[in-house]
């Protein structure tokens, strides 16, 4: 009886380690699984541009965010020139009299009478006066 005690305690023993171990397998194979996918997942973030410093670091901890603002910038510094060289550009050549006496600082009466300096223009080249 003492024999068979020891083998079915040995048969228990056994199959209770041989459990261990194929729960042991499976969680290092599940674990093996989610190292494997969060390595995949942060390819595919990486991939689509999503490289922020809180998940990827970036390329040997160098992170792209601040490039990409540099880049921002510089793009809309571009932009704001190009569209300020096309308003320049797209002045009317009849409004620049009309800016040069608005910018002059000589007196506004001058410019208030040139319909009377005009009539008195005309009539002096008729010879009616």
């Amino acid at each position: 009886m003492n024999r068979e005690q020891d083998k079915a305690f040995s048969d228990w023993a056994k199959s209770q380690l041989d459990e261990q171990m194929e729960t042991l397998s499976r969680l290092r194979q599940i674990r093996a699984n989610a190292v494997q996918e969060a390595q995949l997942q942060r390819r595919t973030l990486w991939s689509r541009g999503l490289a922020f410093a809180g998940v990827d670091g970036g390329v040997n901890g160098i992170s792209w965010v601040p490039a990409g603002g540099l880049a921002m910038v510089a793009m809309i510094l571009v932009v704001s020139v190009w569209f300020m060289q096309r308003s320049v550009d797209g002045i009317s050549p009849d409004l620049l009299p009309v800016m040069e006496i608005i910018a002059a600082e000589d007196e506004i009466e001058l410019y208030e009478n040139l319909d009377f300096y005009r009539w008195l223009e005309a009539g002096a080249t008729d010879g009616s006066a």
